[in-house]
């Protein structure tokens, strides 16, 4: 955990919310970016980073010291997503009863956008933390290589190690997600 990270969220439950903010403006860019990856969407993007940044604050008290605070944001941040496009899917299951078009999914791709590939989704929210936090960083942050190693406050061996090592267990999880794939057909 990058130590200005800890000493912010110290600071904050000791009674100072104003050290919040260097957290909120660290990460801000790096977890809209990231999100804007997976939903296909920037505007959906940013209400579920300003809904996660507030839910992460009230659970600061919770947060376990030496976790990397991007990755926690981050999971807190995939939870929010899913609450919003549930409530998006119910929202337009009542328009289509009423007999009018409901809004867009923000999940949903954006019109003319690329297809979100579910399958890269599932298999990084399934990578071990500390090589999850590195590709989310690098590839969705997007940060080098050098800034990963920073915000972590990692060597920067270590990261290209774990990035190196994130790639072959994303292999192996999308080889076994197309095998089992095709079994069910």
């Amino acid at each position: 955990m990058d130590p200005r990270d800890s000493e912010c969220i110290a600071r904050c439950l000791d009674g100072h919310p104003e050290a919040y903010r260097l957290l909120v403006e660290r990460y801000q860019g790096p977890l809209v970016s990231w999100l804007t990856a997976r939903l296909s969407n920037r505007s959906a993007a940013e209400d579920v980073a300003q809904e996660a940044f507030v839910r992460a604050w009230l659970a600061l008290g919770r947060f376990r010291t030496g976790q990397p605070f991007f990755a926690w944001l981050s999971g807190i941040a995939v939870r929010v997503a899913r609450e919003m496009s549930r409530a998006e899917r119910r929202r337009g299951r009542h328009h289509r009863l009423a007999g009018v078009a409901g809004p867009r999914d923000p999940v949903a791709p954006a019109e003319g956008g690329e297809k979100p590939d579910w399958r890269l989704r599932r298999a990084v929210d399934a990578l071990r933390e500390a090589h999850r936090s590195v590709v989310l960083l690098r590839y969705y942050g997007p940060c080098s290589c050098k800034e990963v190693a920073e915000r972590l406050h990692l060597p920067l061996g270590t990261v290209t190690k774990r990035l190196s090592r994130a790639h072959a267990e994303l292999r192996e999880l999308l080889r076994r997600d197309e095998e089992n794939s095709g079994l069910a057909d």
